[in-house]
């Protein structure tokens, strides 16, 4: 089960934390790096076009959003 939970439906990138399972800082950064490097291999996100991201993110999470997005992108 993930800390956090990702979902891309068009252009907007949903995140958010997983209320059904509590953890601490580090496992969530650990959890959005790997939800996100899925996405990236599966082709859900294609890459090369806009994207915007919604939903509450702690700091950490926002940093390893942006910083995997904006070198994909």
């Amino acid at each position: 089960m993930q800390s956090y939970q990702i979902e891309l439906k068009g252009e907007v990138l949903h995140v958010g934390f997983n209320r059904n399972f509590p953890a601490q800082g580090d496992r969530i950064v650990r959890d959005t790096l790997e939800l996100l490097n899925q996405m990236i291999d599966s082709g859900e996100i294609p890459g090369g076009k806009r994207i915007l991201i919604d939903g509450p993110q702690s700091i950490p999470v926002a940093y390893v959003l942006s910083h995997k997005l904006v070198h994909f992108l």
